[in-house]
């Protein structure tokens, strides 16, 4: 009986994961408004009955969406989000699963970034940054927070369009977080900030 529960309990999770995915890849191929429980439910191969015991609406539906997507970037990106190595965001980034990474550009294009925890986290940790004295006190924390993110997850959005292999996603992200540490770190960063970049640069 108790085996019985714990497959039915695994199967039922099993379900929700594909009804999930199949949203993901609906919003990332037409937008928010071509998910509904019938197409989420024919791209998973389960029937309407089953969809609706899992999400009784539509709303129910992508709010637990949202929540996963963001849960499941976030664990990539927790510990990467010092900006002096961009490379380790570009590549977490560029690892996702592409209709969850287009989904987190489609929200934030909606809803705006002021709404998305990696934008929180990133412009946290930047903040940070300025209070330890690495960036400049008077860099507008809250725009290079915009800048940061918006360059990372267009350029992971080009690795994994441009890129055939995992290897090339990281060669991808790779040249282009150089190039976006180039580019901040004069107007942004302090001596000590660009000295550490430098020696790490030459390692």
């Amino acid at each position: 009986m108790i085996a019985a529960v714990k497959k039915g309990r695994d199967n039922g999770r099993a379900t929700r994961r594909r009804m999930l995915a199949a949203a993901a890849d609906l919003i990332a191929q037409g937008g928010e408004p071509s998910v509904t429980i019938s197409a989420v439910a024919e791209r998973a191969g389960i029937t309407r009955r089953a969809a609706y015991h899992h999400f009784v609406s539509r709303e129910e539906l992508l709010d637990a969406l949202r929540g996963t997507l963001n849960e499941q970037l976030l664990k990539s990106l927790r510990g990467v989000q010092d900006f002096g190595e961009p490379r380790d965001l570009l590549v977490a980034l560029a690892e996702e699963d592409s209709s969850a990474l287009r989904f987190h550009v489609f929200e934030m294009l909606n809803h705006g970034l002021g709404k998305s925890q990696v934008f929180k986290d990133i412009r946290a940790a930047l903040r940070k940054e300025q209070r330890g004295g690495d960036i400049k006190p008077n860099v507008d924390i809250d725009m290079f927070a915009v800048i940061a993110t918006s360059a990372a997850f267009f350029a992971a959005t080009m690795a994994m369009t441009l890129a055939k292999s995992q290897a090339e996603r990281h060669v991808i992200a790779g040249r282009f977080s150089r190039e976006l540490w180039r580019t901040f770190r004069p107007g942004s960063y302090t001596t000590t900030a660009t000295d550490r970049a430098r020696e790490d640069e030459s390692t």
